[in-house]
């Protein structure tokens, strides 16, 4: 509250925006701690860190110091060969997913990190040409797969932390030798001002870093027996000599989610601690890639949350009496790309429901207007109305663990362009039977159809030949992570195991895809290649393809911002549950989330104050 006191303190002073921009970073860049004069109790608290992390750096061998006569010669010999760096130190909560309180020391702790400036690198070129820049990442199918596996095995979910990880790829390679390092601002504790730095391991900050650590675990993991996934390089599963599945990881940079049963993977387990120095081990919940996983007790089920992200996210501020026609100046079009950015983030990694207005708010560019700015506060607004909606990995058994596809298109509703959507989920096989089966969302998208379409059933089929090709790949996962290995050439013999359902609220694609005649009634050449592509598609898949009637479609909510369709979206992502059955049911919830969300904003207006802060820019 401080900073907003401050902030609408420099507004009355000046009026000015950039003013409150200038006022903003500032204040921003006072969560990183400057590395001198702060005050003391605090100064003795970085000076700690420092020292931890220049102990840490020393005991790695992933430096050395040189002084006196021999660092004088070292600048003389290779004044071409020093980088940049820089102390990074903030504030870490004590308790994960806590909150940092910088006036109460009891809520956090001081970190500290040295890191190179790698855009001073020297052999950055070199670098670039050799493929170092680009390590791999667990992806979000990746690690959707991973939890579902987990609970449906109902095994322990367990998280792990590596502290200093790309400290353990050891010496960087001699092609890059010698490197040397210039003293970050404030200096390093008791090493004098003229010393010179050799960088003899990999540390953060340089360009090579990250591929190199991910090549060492990545060796490390495959001679205890783990074996890559083909389709995700950061996914690893180990099996029984019988090739049962025992284990499963995934690997996000430095960290770690991991379960499984069985001595081999206990035995894994400890050589893996015993490898890597893991700084946190967390049991059944705990942060993995920007999310907080909480696992029950006696169901396995595994829930995702991103509630501190949406809570942090900020409106932006917008005039009085400015017209939606408006176009945005300089300051607002980079206001607008950070809550975009923030947004497509929280969209695309646990909230489906806010995805199309995320879409089409990024879709504003390069010309966006004050009503961009609108529609952008108010997706930030639903992100933190629904900031508790989770979803959750039930312990679906394996044997019956399928998969659903809803796609849809709303034919030239963005201008000139159409949206389009489908959202996949895992499922019971019991699905297919009409009954009422768990649905947990595993990938989402909502997107503007590549190629101009002229009527709904192009859009459509368009539409969805993107998500039954998407359906054929988490297909592929899904078989490899529960089966075992197989070869690429027998793909599609593969792909018929589990019989997915594919849902389309358009009749005349439905008519065409069933119909066992040739597609050459469309007049649309194109689209009668997209129908194609999909029976395809299905006959490899062993598909069924189900029409539904649009206000029982869930992918709706991913091509139209209305609220009809994002609250039916939600209410399936709340209750984690979906059955193809009578229209009464689905009315029914979807006249429960209406009312729920009109409950929330009824409490929501009651609570809010007229605060001078409408006066204030904001950012994400």
């Amino acid at each position: 509250m401080s900073q907003v006191n401050d902030l609408l303190s420099d507004w009355d002073k000046h009026g000015d925006i950039e003013v409150l921009i200038a006022g903003y970073l500032a204040k921003k860049m006072s969560k990183e701690l400057p590395p001198t004069g702060n005050p003391p109790a605090l100064q003795e608290a970085v000076d700690d860190s420092k020292r931890t992390e220049w102990d840490t750096l020393k005991e790695k061998n992933a430096i050395r110091f040189h002084f006196g006569k021999d660092a004088q010669r070292i600048r003389e010999k290779y004044p071409d060969r020093f980088i940049g760096s820089r102390h990074v130190i903030t504030r870490k909560p004590l308790e994960e997913n806590g909150h940092v309180n910088p006036e109460d020391p009891n809520t956090f702790r001081v970190k500290s990190r040295w890191c190179l400036q790698g855009h001073l690198d020297p052999d950055l070129d070199q670098k670039i040409e050799d493929g170092l820049l680009q390590s791999p990442t667990l992806s979000q199918m990746g690690r959707n797969l991973l939890m579902q596996i987990i609970a449906s095995n109902r095994w322990i979910l367990q998280l792990g932390d590596i502290k200093g990880a790309f400290l353990e790829s050891g010496p960087i390679a001699e092609k890059f030798r010698p490197l040397f390092a210039k003293q970050p601002m404030g200096g390093v504790p008791g090493l004098p001002s003229n010393a010179v730095i050799e960088v003899t391991g990999n540390v953060y900050g340089q360009n090579d870093a990250p591929v190199m650590w991910y090549r060492t675990f990545d060796q490390e993991v495959i001679s205890l027996g783990w074996s890559r996934s083909k389709f995700d390089s950061c996914l690893y599963y180990l099996r029984s000599n019988t090739g049962e599945l025992v284990g499963i990881m995934g690997v996000h940079v430095d960290d770690t989610a991991i379960a499984g049963c069985g001595t081999l993977f206990q035995e894994s387990v400890a050589k893996l601690k015993a490898r890597f120095p893991y700084r946190k081990w967390r049991v059944s919940s705990g942060e993995f890639c920007g999310a907080f996983y909480e696992q029950d007790k006696d169901s396995f089920a595994i829930s995702m949350s991103m509630q501190t992200f949406a809570d942090s996210l900020k409106c932006a501020h917008i005039p009085k009496g400015a017209l939606n026609s408006q176009p945005l100046n300089e300051s607002q079009i980079k206001i607008l790309r950070a809550i975009n950015g923030s947004l497509n983030w929280l969209a695309s990694q646990s909230r489906p429901d806010i995805s199309c207005q995320t879409s089409m708010s990024q879709q504003a560019f390069p010309n966006p207007c004050i009503r961009n700015l609108r529609d952008a506060n108010n997706a930030v607004r639903r992100a933190k109305q629904h900031k508790q909606l989770k979803i959750v990995f039930q312990s679906i058994p394996i044997k019956d663990l399928t998969i659903v596809c809803h796609s849809d298109a709303a034919w030239a509703n963005v201008g000139i362009h159409t949206q389009a959507g489908y959202i996949i989920a895992f499922t019971d096989k019991c699905l297919h039977d009409a009954k009422e089966a768990p649905w947990v969302p595993v990938v989402w998208k909502s997107y503007r159809l590549a190629r101009a379409v002229s009527s709904t059933l192009a859009g459509e089929s368009q539409a969805m030949s993107v998500a039954s090709g998407t359906v054929e790949w988490l297909s592929l996962m899904m078989s490899e992570a529960i089966d075992g290995p197989f070869q690429l050439r027998q793909a599609r013999a593969i792909l018929s195991r589990r019989c997915p359902l594919l849902a389309t609220d358009c009749k005349s694609l439905y008519d065409h895809l069933v119909s066992p005649s040739s597609p050459t009634a469309i007049d649309d050449r194109r689209t009668s290649i997209d129908v194609v592509i999909i029976r395809e598609s299905l006959k490899d898949l062993q598909g069924i393809i189900r029409w539904l009637p649009t206000d029982r479609m869930v992918a709706d909510g991913l091509t139209k911002d209305k609220l009809d369709p994002e609250d039916l979206l939600r209410s399936c992502v709340r209750s984690g549950v979906y059955q193809i059955a009578p229209e009464t049911t689905v009315l029914a919830r979807q006249a429960a989330e209406r009312e729920l969300r009109k409950e929330r904003q009824k409490n929501n207006q009651g609570s809010q104050k007229v605060e001078r802060s409408q006066k204030l820019v904001l950012f994400v």
